[in-house]
């Protein structure tokens, strides 16, 4: 397993675990939309950025998220764990 997939894995497994403990919403999967399921909305990503911030242990500027990439757990992950920024 790359270094990247290990990365991106745990970035959904925080993400996971975030909406799980913290929201009180069970995510059904990685690629579960997260706005029609009811997981995410303007509250939840702010306290999302936070707690990424604070596991992965740096700043995440949303300017390098385009709002499609907010969808799921999947494509978040994929742009946090990209070298250079983007899926």
């Amino acid at each position: 397993m790359t270094t990247t997939m290990s990365a991106r894995l745990a970035i959904e497994a925080t993400v996971h675990r975030y909406f799980r403990d913290e929201m009180h919403v069970e995510v059904p999967s990685a690629d579960a939309d997260l706005i029609d399921c009811g997981a995410l909305d303007s509250l939840s990503l702010v306290g999302l950025v936070v707690t990424l911030e604070e596991e992965l242990g740096t700043r995440i500027s949303l300017d390098r998220f385009e709002l499609s990439d907010l969808r799921s757990i999947a494509r978040i992950a994929a742009v946090l764990s990209a070298p250079d920024g983007g899926p």
